[in-house]
């Protein structure tokens, strides 16, 4: 199996899938006319995702910054050592 990403004309990702090959992609009437790329053996870090975009001009993806949050972790009850403990399986 190989992995493709097919790309609509505005370079938006139409579709990601594993086919068996291109001759899947000719066979498929639906995606034969698009531009696509076999990704499968790209570095981790360079594999586009659903939010990706190509531009046919320069030939450069874009991939959407991820965004920041900045959660801030409260308990609602502070463990004490015998809960901690009883939690992780020992005794009361």
């Amino acid at each position: 199996m190989r992995d493709y990403v097919f790309i609509n004309e505005d370079g938006t990702v139409h579709n990601i899938l594993s086919l068996v090959g291109p001759e899947a992609i000719e066979a498929n009437e639906d995606l034969k006319d698009l531009l696509y790329f076999d990704y499968t053996d790209w570095a981790y870090d360079d594999k586009p995702g659903p939010g990706s975009t190509y531009n046919r001009e320069t030939e450069v993806w874009t991939k959407p910054v991820p965004p920041v949050t900045n959660v801030v972790v409260e308990h609602l009850v502070e463990l004490t050592e015998p809960v901690a403990d009883e939690l992780a399986g020992g005794q009361e």
